[in-house]
């Protein structure tokens, strides 16, 4: 099954059906924050694919946006 991106603003916004959204946003003091929201339905089966699935997904996740912060950072200097 493929990924299909319901909606690519960029430089703004990427989001991702069924899943959730990667957004840029823009501070007053010209950096910007890069945020992730995700969606799981709550049901009772959204429990397993939560300890599962996201539990472990949430840790790549975090080292994944780290490592894009840093890039960032070092090409801003």
């Amino acid at each position: 099954m493929a990924t299909r991106f319901t909606e690519v603003e960029p430089p703004h916004a990427l989001v991702i059906e069924g899943w959730g959204a990667y957004v840029v946003e823009p501070n007053e003091d010209g950096t910007s924050r890069l945020l992730a929201r995700s969606h799981v339905d709550r049901e009772p089966r959204a429990l397993a694919y939560y300890l599962g699935i996201e539990l472990p997904h949430a840790v790549m996740e975090r080292r994944m946006l780290l490592g894009i912060k840093e890039r960032a950072e070092a090409h801003a200097l």
